[in-house]
């Protein structure tokens, strides 16, 4: 995951990141990012998963502001999964959460 953000107001991302095979409901990895003022506007974060896993990830921003513009990348196994800037809560068209599946899922294993 990598997440850019000079917004000024401060506020937090949130992701998870879940195997989808597991039937725990805990999370595989989860964290928080924090943006505003005096911090950092970079945040990349590398993690090791299963071989031939099939993963959802979901990143959230509950308290963001008009302002808010990331640009984040989402990669695994040398494949992008999503590269965007999103605009969470610019308006009810715009969801302040996104969701990903990636790696090696197949119909069957997400429908299940």
């Amino acid at each position: 995951l990598f997440l850019y953000d000079d917004d000024q107001f401060d506020f937090e991302y949130e992701w998870d990141l879940n195997l989808l095979a597991d039937d725990s409901s805990t999370p595989f990895a989860s964290g928080e990012v924090s943006i505003g003022l005096n911090k950092s506007p970079l945040y990349h974060k590398t993690m090791c998963t299963p071989k031939q896993s099939c993963l959802s990830f979901n990143i959230s921003a509950p308290s963001a502001s008009w302002s808010s513009m990331p640009i984040y990348s989402l990669a695994m196994d040398d494949t992008i999964y999503r590269e965007i800037q999103w605009y969470p809560g610019v308006n009810s068209q715009t969801p302040n959460n996104q969701t990903i599946i990636m790696g090696s899922c197949t119909v069957n294993g997400l429908c299940d």
